[in-house]
């Protein structure tokens, strides 16, 4: 073998080697898609139907802003809650606010080195401050009063991380005048999380970032909570208040829902969060067809029933076994009794994409 045919077999094995980790490059990416694009699917969708709320309940939203060099700052609005969403489905989400201030009054600023230094970067920031005049300006350390004036805007950015396949979360301006970023696991964006989500926008108590107990300490405080209970003297008539609720869940109908898709059998209980159906690999129900979205439809569970919302540009039919029908496009349904779904078109014989369920 001559030295030319040596290197040809070099550079094969090389381009080989090449391509070889590219493929196990982009594996890893499309399984790293697969968990998070759901958890920030379900972000998106749940911050944009609590922003359209907000449009028209238009809540009194009022905010105290850790000001560096002022400390809590009292006095400004929350308000104009907006949701921007890259791709489709989206691989980033941000929900933009503004912080108007509607006060009067000046600031002290100190401990913050050069007042012009200060200034620059609370603008930078988003803060309309103005200097009205220094303090002892001959002294060694600067100090100066300061009016704050207009809006300061705040977000909450949510984008996968491709490398490590978490959710990372930057918050600007949100509670104070700064920018802080979040690591989230996908699989902890649950219809709880979302929940603590949005009482931390509305700024109500709640459990939203904090790090959960783990598995032994939850025990150790159940079984505390248990040891005190029987401590506790407990009447006739609080033994009738503990049965009452015991009783009531003995007969308190389990909620249900059957879904039969070709060979597929999905049971639905007691969701803890919503029902993915589509074309992507990160759906619950997964369904290869070119009518059919990647995240086509979502099943929730709502109070006594289970709902069915469209999400897709197709639309979704749901047909009850008395023959009613209802074709939906971004929109809801409820699934009663039993009947046919089809996503992309209906429910006919000739489409081999129905979806069967038993409420």
């Amino acid at each position: 073998m001559g030295v030319l045919d040596e290197l040809k077999q070099q550079a094969a094995a090389l381009r080989e080697a090449e391509a070889e980790r590219a493929r196990l490059a982009q594996a890893h990416a499309n399984a790293v898609l697969a968990i998070a694009l759901p958890a920030v699917y379900r972000i998106h969708l749940h911050l944009r139907d609590l922003a359209e709320q907000l449009r028209v309940l238009e809540p009194d939203t009022r905010v105290t802003l850790d000001i560096p060099g002022l400390g809590p700052v009292p006095g400004f609005r929350q308000e104009r809650m907006e949701v921007l969403a890259d791709g489709h489905p989206p691989d980033r989400v941000v929900t933009r606010f503004l912080l108007r201030y509607e006060r009067r009054g000046q600031f002290e600023v100190k401990g913050v080195g050069a007042i012009d230094s200060w200034l620059d970067t609370a603008r930078t920031r988003g803060l309309n401050v103005k200097l009205v005049r220094l303090l002892d300006p001959l002294g060694s350390v600067e100090r100066g009063l300061v009016t704050i004036e207009d809006t300061v805007p705040a977000s909450l950015s949510f984008y996968i991380e491709r490398d490590t396949g978490a959710l990372s979360l930057v918050i600007r301006n949100f509670e104070e005048l700064t920018e802080r970023r979040h690591l989230i696991r996908p699989q902890d964006v649950n219809t709880r999380w979302l929940d603590e989500l949005s009482k931390f926008i509305l700024r109500q108590p709640n459990g939203f970032l904090v790090e959960s107990l783990p598995e032994d300490m939850r025990e150790q405080l159940r079984r505390r909570l248990e040891i005190d209970r029987r401590r506790q003297p407990s009447g006739e008539e609080d033994g009738r208040a503990v049965r009452a609720p015991r009783l009531k869940n003995l007969f308190r109908r389990r909620l249900r829902l059957t879904l039969h898709y070709r060979d597929q059998q999905r049971e639905l209980a007691q969701l803890d969060t919503d029902f993915l159906i589509g074309r992507s690999d990160g759906c619950d129900l997964i369904i290869r067809e070119r009518r059919v979205s990647r995240f086509h439809a979502r099943i929730e569970q709502q109070d006594e029933h289970f709902v069915l919302i469209d999400e897709s540009r197709n639309g979704t039919w749901v047909r009850y076994a008395d023959g009613t029908e209802h074709h939906v496009i971004g929109a809801a349904v409820a699934l009663q009794g039993s009947g046919l779904i089809g996503l992309g078109a209906p429910p006919d014989p000739g489409n081999p994409n129905v979806i069967l369920y038993s409420a």
